[in-house]
């Protein structure tokens, strides 16, 4: 076993990380240090940095955490190049500072850098969850980097217990969502919370299982929101027919038209815009639909495919029209403001935590207002979960629900033609 150290970048202007290429029997790895110098203090014959003893004990102290950490993980048969990185960061996250050289290792309670932290995670896991969700991930580190400077701490995976969980959920009810009523920005929202919450606990179960630490008070930070939803906000029939008859003057807005039409005759979440494929088109008897995983659940669903879809699709090759997700929703807002979608609603959406008994936030203005991608899916449940031709089993098979309380939330039961039925003989 050997390490050699090299600069990150050697032709850089300003400072560049060292990097150390650890060697070890039939492989090795390479270690971002988090260490930076001037590429002219660097000695690239002796590997060591001129006139800098305590860099240099750095480069020292690290050969030999590392070679402790894999000899350690070799006698656990535990041993993998990614362990042996998340372990050693979870080491040099405490060297963050320039002239600090690395101390010995405490695993119970190590202080969290979770912006290092997450990117080990999200190495590991990027092939695995989609792109929006990392970000999820991402957002939630941040939040907690901002509540660790509110409160002047550093928090340890030790840290993370029940009464830390408390404390957090309080200062997440104090912090502003992205919603705004007056121009003013609303709490952050129950659902929001809930969710931040068994993130962290993701994370968390990641670290354990990687032996960074064996913390397992975590699991009892729990949250349960109420239950009320946001209102479903979905397109009547003839909302749908003066948007889909607009017809528009420029190119990005023709183009959103037809995603939003291939969204609304499929039901599907705009990640899956891309799966609506020839490849993925299967034909019946009585029609095609296209046979996919939803890329949030992995849930298997079958969007049918109309005779129109047919047609648009054809007429792109197949090859579906896509734009990023924020610009689709804002050039959609602006369609069905041309289009005229503009009739005044309400929708209520779950209140903060630190106000319960006020109900839950209402937001007013005209239906273009509240228009995204999302809204396409729901007229598209609303509109098939009311139809009495087509089996409520069918309706969450197309929709890739599995929940019969999810698709429930979009039936709109006549009591009336309830009890007529009951009381035919």
């Amino acid at each position: 076993m050997s390490c050699s150290f090299f600069l990150n970048q050697p032709r850089a202007i300003e400072k560049t990380k060292i990097q150390m290429v650890f060697s070890f029997p039939g492989d090795r790895c390479r270690i971002l240090l988090n260490y930076a110098i001037n590429p002219k203090n660097w000695d690239k014959k002796r590997q060591k940095i001129k006139n800098d003893i305590a860099g240099n004990e750095f480069l020292k102290n690290a050969e030999s955490v590392v070679t402790e950490i894999y000899e350690e993980l070799i006698k656990e048969k535990l041993f993998s190049i990614e362990t042996l990185k998340a372990r050693f960061s979870m080491v040099d996250i405490l060297n963050n500072q320039q002239n600090r050289v690395l101390e010995k290792r405490k695993p119970k309670s190590e202080i969290i850098d979770f912006e290092q932290f997450f990117d080990l995670f999200k190495e590991e896991m990027k092939h695995e969850y989609a792109s929006n969700t990392l970000k999820k991930y991402e957002t939630c580190c941040s939040l907690i980097k901002r509540y660790e400077a509110d409160r002047g701490i550093k928090l340890r995976f030790s840290d993370i217990n029940l009464e830390f969980g408390r404390n957090w959920i309080q200062w997440m009810m104090g912090q502003k969502g992205k919603y705004l009523i007056d121009g003013e920005a609303t709490p952050m929202l129950r659902n929001t919370i809930s969710k931040n919450l068994q993130i962290l606990k993701t994370l968390m179960s990641w670290a354990e299982e990687k032996r960074l630490h064996t913390n397992g008070d975590y699991r009892k930070i729990k949250y349960a929101p109420e239950s009320n939803k946001t209102d479903i906000v979905s397109l009547t029939d003839e909302e749908e027919k003066k948007l889909f008859n607009y017809k528009p003057k420029s190119r990005h807005l023709k183009t959103t038209q037809d995603i939003a039409f291939i969204l609304i005759q499929t039901g599907v979440s705009y990640i899956d815009l891309k799966k609506i494929n020839k490849t993925n088109l299967v034909e019946e008897k009585e029609g095609m639909y296209f046979d996919i995983n939803r890329e949030k659940t992995g849930i298997s669903s079958g969007p049918p495919c109309s005779a129109k879809l047919y047609k648009l699709l054809k007429s792109y090759n197949f090859s579906t029209p896509i734009m990023h997700s924020q610009n689709f929703n804002e050039n959609f807002k602006m369609l069905c403001k041309l289009a005229g979608i503009d009739a005044e609603v309400q929708i209520r959406k779950n209140n903060d935590l630190s106000s319960m008994d006020k109900g839950n936030v209402v937001l007013s203005g005209p239906k273009w207002m509240f228009m995204s991608s999302r809204r396409l899916r729901q007229s598209f449940i609303t509109k098939h979960a009311n139809n009495p031709d087509i089996p409520f089993v069918g309706v969450m098979s197309m929709a890739g629900q599995i929940k019969p309380g999810t698709t429930m939330r979009y039936v709109k039961v006549d009591m009336n033609a309830v009890l007529k039925g009951l009381n035919k003989k």
